[in-house]
């Protein structure tokens, strides 16, 4: 039992940074599949889940535990996840925006195309050129 126990506290910071890395992974995939998450973001997302599990599987402990107690590597590890969870709160929160505003782009476009028809409508109903009909106001003869 106790060689178990110096087995994982050597390899806590490898078991962490993988275990965060897939995590990440996984949530940013499931974020993308749902439209939760802009394209650009999840790539940015994705790359980093991948350099933390390449870090999990490429750190090499050296008793690391002698020079930092394990409680102060969990105080890390909760504030790093904590600082992650906080940005990817406001990743998703921004691409939440970024896809509305897009979606009343549109709707802002097919409004204007609307108006333009209705404007050359009403030009053609009353004579008048598009400029005098709102400058004066409808003014058709069968009022």
């Amino acid at each position: 039992m106790d060689r178990y126990m110096t087995f994982i506290q050597e390899y806590l910071l490898q078991i962490v940074l993988l275990t965060v890395g897939v995590l990440l992974l996984v949530r940013t995939l499931w974020s993308l599949a749902r439209k939760k998450m802009t394209e650009t973001l999840s790539m940015f997302w994705s790359v980093t889940a991948i350099l933390l599990v390449v870090a999990g599987l490429l750190l090499i402990p050296l008793n690391w535990s002698q020079y930092i107690t394990h409680g102060a590597v969990i105080f890390v590890t909760v504030g790093f996840v904590l600082v992650f969870e906080g940005m990817y709160f406001l990743s998703i929160q921004l691409s939440y925006t970024t896809r509305r505003t897009q979606e009343l782009a549109i709707q802002i476009s097919l409004l204007n195309q609307e108006h333009i028809k209705v404007d050359e409508c009403l030009s053609g109903l009353s004579g008048q050129s598009r400029n005098q009909i709102w400058r004066t106001g409808c003014n058709f003869p069968y009022q």
